[in-house]
């Protein structure tokens, strides 16, 4: 699942270039999925957005918030082209 996320920030309009942050993106669009037992197809479903945002606000920093919504932005944006 890691490996599909990283693809799917390395190919975007404006892929990913700094190993550490594509590991950091993924990393939390990794845990989101994990925790809330969501798979790709599910991630993009406006149903399950509640979950997301759960999963978000139990989030106690405010730069990992930041990064977990920038990762969940940038990895739609990339399913809606597809």
């Amino acid at each position: 699942m890691l490996e599909a996320i990283k693809k799917v920030f390395t190919e975007s309009a404006n892929p990913i270039k700094s190993k550490a942050s594509l590991k950091n993106y993924s990393g939390h669009v990794n845990r989101l999925m994990s925790l809330m037992k969501l798979t790709n197809d599910d991630l993009g479903k406006k149903e399950n957005l509640p979950k997301i945002l759960q999963y978000i606000n139990i989030k106690k920093s405010a730069s990992t918030k930041n990064q977990v919504c920038c990762a969940i932005k940038k990895y739609w944006k990339k399913k809606k082209k597809k």
